[in-house]
């Protein structure tokens, strides 16, 4: 079994896997209308 470091330790990779996912592959969505993100989607 897992001691308890381990499991946070995962954790904390998984977080920063996801956190790297959302920086590189979604898009930056602040001050736009929705039909500007709706044409950025598209292409």
């Amino acid at each position: 079994m897992l001691e308890v470091q381990y499991v946070f330790l995962i954790f904390a990779v998984i977080g920063a896997l996801a956190l790297i996912f959302v920086v590189k592959f979604l898009p930056e969505t602040r001050g736009k209308s929705l039909e500007e993100i709706e044409l950025q989607l598209q292409n």
